[in-house]
C-alpha cells in the first residue's frame, strides 16, 4: 500500500515537473540579463592588443561601430581583465573621471569620424560573431588596438603625463 503511495506521488511530480518545463515566457529572456566582456586574444610585439569586444546597435554595422568605439574605451578606461594573459590589465588613463572631465575632447575623439579609428582594426583571420533579438544586434568583433600609439596620442593631447 506504502510503495503504490510512493508510486503515485513520483508520477505526479515527474508530471508536474514535465508540464512546469515547457512553460517558457518567450517574452522573458536571459540574453539581456547577460553581459558580454571585453577578452583579451592576445598581445603582440609591437605593443598591440588583440581583443574580442562587443557592440549593440539598431543593424550590424551599428553593432560594429560600436564594438570598436568599445575596444578603445576598454584599454583607454579599464584595461582588459579578461581572457588570454598578456594585455594590459592597467588602463592607459588611470584618472578618476576622466571622461567625464575631458568631456569635450572625448566627444570629439569617440564621434561619428572621431580620431579613435585610427587605433583600432578589425582582426581579418576571425569571423564576427553576431546575434539578433528584438531588431537588435549584438556582434562580438576581433580587434586589433595600437595601445603605444594610443597612449603616445593621450600624452600629446595632455589627458595623461608620460610614464
Amino acid at each position: 500500500m506504502r510503495a503504490i503511495k510512493y508510486l503515485f506521488i513520483g508520477v505526479g511530480l515527474a508530471g508536474s515537473l514535465t508540464f512546469l518545463s515547457g512553460c517558457k515566457s518567450p517574452a522573458h529572456s536571459t540574453d539581456s540579463f547577460y553581459t558580454y566582456k571585453t577578452e583579451c586574444l592576445g598581445a603582440d610585439a609591437d605593443g598591440s592588443q588583440r581583443l574580442l569586444v562587443w557592440g549593440t546597435g539598431n543593424n550590424k554595422k551599428e553593432a560594429k561601430a560600436q564594438a570598436l568605439k568599445n575596444a578603445v574605451r576598454e584599454v583607454l578606461f579599464k584595461g582588459v581583465q579578461g581572457g588570454q594573459p598578456g594585455c594590459n590589465v592597467r588602463p592607459i588613463v588611470t584618472e578618476v573621471n576622466a571622461e567625464q572631465k575631458y568631456r569635450t575632447y572625448f566627444s570629439a575623439f569617440f564621434g561619428d569620424k572621431g580620431d579613435y579609428s585610427q587605433y583600432v582594426k578589425e582582426a581579418k583571420n576571425r569571423p564576427d560573431v553576431e546575434q539578433a533579438n528584438n531588431n537588435t544586434y549584438k556582434i562580438g568583433v576581433a580587434v586589433r588596438v595600437d595601445c603605444l600609439g594610443l597612449e603616445q596620442r593621450m600624452v600629446n593631447d595632455q589627458i595623461i603625463n608620460p610614464r
